[in-house]
């Protein structure tokens, strides 16, 4: 009896679990981000230098704003991959880390201290207490791509994973509203 008991159990923990990792990865995957302004901030970037708002709009922007989890690693990995060969010179490729996000801050501050390079063509920055993810409408924990003109209008907001199309899209994207073709803000998947 005991037996079935241990084998019930566990198998009620494993289905409760799988059910709360999938309510909580399509929470965070498909939670529409609403359309908001760039709030003004000044960060740090792991080599210690401050940027601000403005800092980083000269040119347009594409922020990849996420927290460093173990969760979101690969999507991590992957918008570098795919944004990275993609940037034009003239504008900014941001990787927003919200360090209020994880439980391992300090762990997570050492290891993006460690893979930072200064002067890389990917700008990263750490938000301790996690106010800009949260000024723009960020489910904690989730990763959304973010494109800003040099005003700091939103021009498109991307919630799905990261695809090479969805890479070129995104350029595409800062450079028609760079160009001054951008007719408002419009969400992707």
């Amino acid at each position: 009896m005991d037996r079935v008991w241990l084998c019930i159990s566990r198998g009620w923990i494993a289905l409760t679990l799988a059910l709360l990792v999938g309510a909580c990865g399509a929470a965070i995957q498909h939670t529409p981000v609403p359309v908001r302004p760039l709030p003004n901030f000044r960060l740090l970037d792991p080599a210690g230098k401050s940027f601000s708002r403005a800092d980083v709009l000269r040119g347009g922007l594409v922020m990849v704003v996420t927290a460093p989890t173990y969760a979101n690693k690969t999507a991590q990995e992957l918008w570098s991959e795919y944004l990275t060969p993609l940037k034009p010179k003239n504008s900014n490729l941001v990787f927003l880390e919200d360090m209020d996000a994880t439980l391992f801050t300090s762990m997570a501050r050492s290891a993006i201290k460690d893979r930072y390079k200064p002067g890389q063509p990917v700008i990263i920055l750490a938000d301790e207490r996690g106010d800009v993810p949260r000024a723009l409408g960020v489910v904690k924990g989730a990763t959304v791509v973010f494109v800003y003109d040099q005003r700091g209008s939103l021009v498109l907001s991307h919630t799905a994973g990261p695809t090479p199309e969805a890479a070129k899209q995104i350029w595409q994207a800062l450079a028609g509203a760079v160009a001054g073709a951008h007719p408002g803000a419009r969400a992707e998947r």
